[in-house]
């Protein structure tokens, strides 16, 4: 597992990750640092981002023609559990009263794609993020990246590429400290492909 602080590290502005393997990037406006989504004084430009202005989201995108699944869960639990935000559990009910601290699947696509699930009032809580790899459409491969971002700020950048019917446990992001732990083990085949 590799961890990273919000500050520990911050990769320059546009470094492009390598090619086939998992990169992390941690961002932080404290440290006055500039990024696509972060203006010069520090603020979310949501002009760029699109991002929610309080909250925690967190995006899957691809370029190619597949069907990748983001699953956000507040337990550490198996995919397409109760506890597991995705397509066919798009606002499960975490426990409080209300839905502020229940997850959102705000979109869902096939071909290359942008998946969205975001989270208007976080709990104290750690969550936890994977991708499945569906379907493979017309492409056999696709490149996954996940970002997290906290009240819009872009806090953490991961990509892997993902065969058909892999699961990557992308790791999981501490609320409210921002910690995030990368998982760097290999992806793993799905043991189920839809909910319970």
């Amino acid at each position: 597992m590799l961890t990273l602080l919000p500050a520990a590290c911050i990769a320059p502005s546009g470094s492009p990750p390598p090619s086939g393997s998992d990169t992390a990037t941690t961002d932080s406006s404290d440290l006055g640092a500039t990024d696509s989504t972060v203006g010069d004084s520090g603020t979310p430009d949501s002009a760029d981002s699109g991002t929610a202005a309080a909250g925690l989201e967190i995006r899957l995108t691809w370029p190619e023609d597949a069907d990748l699944d983001l699953h956000v869960m507040d337990e550490a639990e198996s995919l397409f559990t109760t506890h597991d935000c995705n397509f066919c559990n798009a606002s499960p009910d975490w426990g409080s009263a209300g839905t502020a601290d229940d997850p959102s699947l705000e979109l869902d696509s096939m071909g290359a794609g942008l998946e969205t699930t975001s989270i208007a009032s976080p709990a104290t809580d750690t969550y936890f993020v994977a991708v499945h790899f569906f379907d493979e459409r017309a492409d056999a491969t696709a490149d996954a990246t996940v970002e997290i971002y906290a009240a819009g700020i872009l806090v953490s950048t991961s990509t892997r590429t993902l065969a058909p019917d892999e699961v990557w446990t992308v790791g999981s992001v501490s609320y409210p400290d921002l910690t995030v732990t990368l998982d760097t083990d290999p992806a793993a085949m799905a043991t189920a492909r839809t909910c319970e």
